[in-house]
């Protein structure tokens, strides 16, 4: 119980001292973001496993982070799952959303992400917790693990989110702003999950799509399309899948004029007849897949691949009210 009081009075005061901005809320959570297809094992299994246990058990399909920060982690932390203080961090603005294949730096990547956002007082309540004041790759980390070491991080570096400053001290406030949350293992992620965010309807679509039964029912009314300004937009992303009677079209956002090997598989519902479609395309806000025929009839299964990722599965049924 000392814990939770501490802990409640330590972020009523972070909320106050960022009170009227952006970040008076982001100590309301505790934050881990990945991949799509990493997130959907984390949640059908019901475990955030540290990266050791994650690659042990195959559980990690795409891997976000900088091959030099991975080299620079001592192992000793890789047996711990990581978390961040803060959505926006330098990493995520680096690898967020498809990027072409000629701008993905050292195999940092997430294409489809997604954010879990943790209950900040019940993470830190969490027996042999640690936490450090920034990026623990950086070999002058300093890792606590006494809560009231919380007092010592600089939260007006962590939680820095204007413009950074030319001189010297923008690569401190770098660090600062990858202050990391480790929890030793593996962490059951519903005794603690609050929200789940994603960018977009269509990556809400495949989320559900891919999560089994259980997650579902645990994680009804959480799963959320972001209105908290998580994620960057730099790069491109799906927004929004729309099935007509004689093509698909999707909408995308952030196009810019880059090449990326698109490939689309549909599945016919009423009797499983397969169509494929591909081509090498600079991306516009919308991409068709014209039919010679009707298809469609009552709704097919979609699978979209970009670069041979899969950014997008579902079941679309076809309603005829919808046609433009």
């Amino acid at each position: 119980m000392k814990k939770e009081i501490f802990l409640k009075t330590f972020q009523q005061n972070l909320q106050e001292k960022f009170r009227g901005s952006q970040q008076e809320w982001w100590s309301n959570y505790i934050y881990h973001f990945s991949h799509i297809e990493n997130v959907v094992k984390i949640l059908n299994c019901g475990k955030l496993y540290s990266r050791n246990k994650a690659i042990e058990l195959g559980l990690m399909v795409n891997d976000n982070a900088h091959d030099d920060v991975i080299q620079h982690t001592q192992n000793y932390y890789k047996d711990y799952a990581r978390f961040y203080f803060r959505p926006k961090t330098p990493t995520q603005y680096i690898n967020e959303g498809i990027l072409p294949l000629s701008q993905v730096q050292n195999n940092a990547h997430c294409p489809v992400p997604v954010f879990l956002l943790f209950d900040f007082i019940k993470i830190l309540s969490l027996d042999n917790i640690l936490f450090s004041n920034g990026n623990i790759a950086n070999r002058g980390a300093e890792i606590y693990n006494n809560l009231a070491d919380l007092e010592k991080l600089e939260f007006d570096n962590i939680f820095h989110s204007s413009a950074l400053p030319q001189e010297t001290y923008r690569d401190h406030i770098k660090y600062c702003r990858h202050a990391e949350v480790l929890v030793k293992n593996e962490l059951d992620v519903y005794d603690c999950l609050k929200l789940v965010v994603v960018r977009s309807q269509s990556d809400k679509e495949s989320l559900l799509y891919w999560l089994n039964d259980h997650a579902k029912r645990k994680l009804h009314g959480k799963i959320k399309v972001d209105s908290l300004g998580l994620f960057n937009h730099r790069w491109l992303s799906l927004e929004k899948v729309e099935l007509q009677a004689n093509r698909i079209i999707f909408h995308f956002e952030n196009a810019q004029r880059k090449t990326y090997d698109v490939k689309v598989f549909a599945t016919r519902l009423t009797d499983g007849k397969v169509f494929k479609g591909r081509k090498s395309t600079f991306c516009a806000l919308g991409l068709y897949w014209n039919f010679d025929e009707n298809i469609v009839i009552d709704g097919l299964h979609v699978r979209l691949k970009v670069d041979n990722i899969t950014i997008y599965e579902n079941r679309i049924r076809y309603i005829e009210d919808d046609i433009i």
